[in-house]
């Protein structure tokens, strides 16, 4: 599926999915993935950029070579939902909209959320998140994985 559009969700789109979608696109030298939140406490983030919303995200980011500190939060909608090939869904299944639900292209991480960890288990969620990124990649045939 080279060339795949994939959506990354988790609840707020200021840690998991910010993470998988810059990973992506770094891999896959592209921009075909995305983010977005499915919580309703996404809106206590609107306007605000993931480096204020999420400095230990950003800074982990940096750690490993990544700046997402200027990208925003974005809300999931139906229309995301409908153009990507692929959703990686990151959050509780109870925020899970009920039109993703049965949705074949729904692929489901369990992944804790960052937020209320300090920054090495923040450190070590995005390199798992990184890991997971790079086996979806090569399964897809978007990169030939590398570890550093």
């Amino acid at each position: 599926m080279k060339n795949a559009k994939i959506l990354f969700v988790c609840s707020a789109n200021v840690g998991r999915s910010q993470m998988a979608e810059a990973f992506f696109n770094a891999l896959a030298g592209s921009d075909l993935a995305s983010s977005a939140g499915a919580s309703a406490r996404l809106k206590k983030y609107e306007g605000r950029t993931i480096g204020e919303a999420g400095p230990k995200v950003t800074k982990a980011m940096r750690e490993l070579g990544f700046d997402v500190s200027a990208r925003e939060s974005k809300q999931l909608t139906r229309e995301a939902a409908e153009s990507a090939n692929i959703i990686v869904f990151m959050t509780s299944l109870d925020e899970m909209p009920d039109y993703l639900r049965n949705n074949p292209k729904m692929r489901i991480w369990e992944i804790k959320d960052p937020a209320d960890e300090d920054f090495d288990s923040t450190l070590r969620i995005a390199k798992q998140i990184r890991s997971l990124v790079e086996t979806l990649a090569a399964e897809i045939g978007d990169i030939e994985t590398e570890r550093e």
